[in-house]
This record gives C-alpha cells, sequence and structure tokens, in this order.
C-alpha cells in the first residue's frame, strides 16, 4: 500500500466530518457551486462516473441533483465503505488504471489528480468512457 492510500485509509471514518467544517467547508461549497453550473441537463438516464470518489461527497451531490446511475471509484476501500448509498455501484481502482466499457454522461474527478503520477492515462481513459456529448469535470 502506498503512502497516500495509507493516509486515506486512515482518515476515513472522519473524513466526511472533517470536510464539512472550517476553510475545507468553505471550499468544497464554492467547489460545488462551480461544478453544478458546469454539468449538462441531467435525466433519469444520466450515468455519471465519480473518479478518486472519496467518501462521495460529489457522489451525493451528483444524486441529489438527480444522477440515479453512480459510479464511483477509489483505490481505498475503507473511504468507499463511508458511501451510504446502496445506489451507488462502488469499485476499489487506482483511477490512473481504471477503465470500463461504460461510457458516462458526466466523469467528475474532484480533488484527486494531485494525489497521481500518471495524469495522461487518466484523460486517455476518461476519453475512452466519455459519451460523445458527455461532459468531463
Amino acid at each position: 500500500m502506498n503512502p497516500i492510500q495509507s493516509h486515506f485509509d486512515q482518515a476515513s471514518a472522519q473524513y466526511a466530518k472533517a470536510s464539512a467544517n472550517g476553510i475545507w467547508k468553505f471550499i468544497r461549497n464554492s467547489e460545488s457551486r462551480n461544478i453544478v453550473k458546469m454539468l449538462p441537463k441531467i435525466n433519469d438516464a444520466t450515468t455519471a462516473l465519480d473518479l478518486g470518489c472519496g467518501s462521495g461527497y460529489y457522489s451525493d451531490l451528483l444524486k441529489q441533483l438527480g444522477v440515479k446511475n453512480i459510479t464511483c471509484v477509489d483505490f481505498s476501500e475503507k473511504m468507499l465503505s463511508q458511501i451510504k448509498d446502496q445506489h451507488c455501484q462502488k469499485i476499489q481502482a487506482n483511477i490512473e488504471d481504471f477503465q470500463s466499457s461504460q461510457k458516462y454522461d458526466i466523469i467528475l474527478c474532484a480533488g484527486a489528480l494531485e494525489f497521481i503520477n500518471k495524469t495522461f492515462d487518466v484523460f486517455k481513459n476518461v476519453s475512452s468512457m466519455l459519451n460523445k456529448s458527455g461532459c468531463f469535470i
């Protein structure tokens, strides 16, 4: 296990609570407002992929906005276990290596890119999983 994964495994139990306070809350609220502005129109068939989902903050936001089909990917099984929504498909994987034959309308990667080494691989994989009219944020 790499040091970053170890950190997030250890932080997982308190992650959602910690991120809901202080400057972190302010940053998340600002980031959320901007993400919402960039999202395409959402309907019952909209599919979303949350890469580096952590404890599911943005997956919850997508769910609140009406996205019913959400796939959550994170390398920390303990972070994934914090996601309580039973309708989210949870996949433990490194986002640098994650690939899927499914096409998504929305692919969101908020707060994860700074922790990876192979950014190009993430963008290459995203381009193969994004619908032609899809949105990558």
